[in-house]
């Protein structure tokens, strides 16, 4: 398949705190941390044809290595992001419930001054 074929789609087009300038989508409908292998985790569900490119980055963002999902569909794109966006913002919401019971418990520990007699 040619590479015009394709459209791209980048985090940034989900990502909550950046302006509208990039983000494609109401900030209702977007992630705080969006990740590429997650837009490709929605594309599977979905059943759209992707391709991520993880070592890509926007051209804007270019010191952020966020990579890219490519995918292949006869939709226009802003009804694939609007359809991607509510699949993606439940993948992003299980993946923080994961992180938080995998980790460990934070313990505080009391320390006690010693009583030493200075001379």
């Amino acid at each position: 398949m040619k590479d015009r074929d394709w459209k791209i789609l980048w985090p940034e087009y989900f990502k909550i705190d950046l302006s509208s300038r990039f983000r494609r989508l109401p900030k209702e409908l977007c992630v705080s941390e969006p990740h590429c292998e997650d837009i490709a985790k929605a594309c599977k569900k979905l059943g759209i044809l992707h391709i991520m490119e993880s070592e890509k980055y926007h051209p804007a963002f270019w010191w952020r290595h966020s990579g890219r999902v490519k995918i292949k569909t006869d939709m226009k794109k802003s009804e694939t992001i609007r359809k991607i966006a509510p699949v993606l913002k439940t993948i992003s919401l299980e993946s923080v419930k994961a992180k938080k019971s995998h980790q460990a418990p934070i313990h505080k520990i009391k320390i006690k001054k010693s009583k030493r007699k200075r001379s």
